[in-house]
């Protein structure tokens, strides 16, 4: 598979991830009512199909973030940048959506885990219940739509980069020997 089936591939995961994670966040929502023998103070929420989508979410936005370093071209690509500052931003953007793909696997791992069914203290001033795992899988995935803006830009950093000095390196080469159609003395 060359780099643009892996860049399709990487953006059909993300896309599959944020769908994955609003499931998730919707179920969660769907499972939580009043506990009517604490009189409304405290919500029950019943596992939820949450649970599985939650792992799917963090297995697919982990790959997604493997994907997207193969594309960019891990720590080698950004030896061809022939600008320091344009490398710099460029590592500096891949190693924060590095880090904050992280976060984004322990948010979808800690709502899966309130995804498991429970008590909790019933906050909403209107008497409706919210469940904890709803803001929790929200968080993951705004947190992963930027992680993969940070990994569009460091691509698009290195792709550009790339090409500038490619296109420099062919603009310089002079060419060898008479072009064709040109004689030797109109040169001299």
């Amino acid at each position: 598979m060359g780099k643009k089936g892996v860049v399709v591939a990487a953006g059909v995961l993300a896309v599959i991830t944020v769908i994955s994670g609003a499931i998730s966040a919707v179920y969660m929502a769907l499972n939580v009512y009043p506990n009517p023998r604490n009189h409304g103070e405290f919500c029950r929420y019943m596992p939820s199909p949450a649970m599985p989508l939650g792992v799917v979410a963090a297995a697919l936005s982990l790959t997604t973030q493997v994907l997207a370093s193969t594309v960019i071209g891990c720590c080698g690509a950004w030896r061809n940048v022939p600008s320091q500052t344009r490398r710099l931003v460029a590592v500096l953007l891949f190693v924060s959506s590095w880090i904050l793909a992280i976060k984004v696997v322990i948010l979808f791992m800690v709502g899966t885990m309130l995804g498991m069914g429970g008590y909790t203290r019933n906050i909403a001033k209107n008497g409706s219940c919210i469940a904890p795992g709803v803001g929790i899988f929200m968080a993951g995935m705004i947190l992963f739509l930027l992680v993969v803006s940070l990994d569009i830009a460091s691509y698009i950093l290195v792709q550009t980069a790339t090409l500038d000095s490619s296109k420099t390196a062919v603009a310089l080469k002079k060419p060898v020997g008479i072009a064709m159609g040109e004689s030797g003395a109109e040169k001299c």
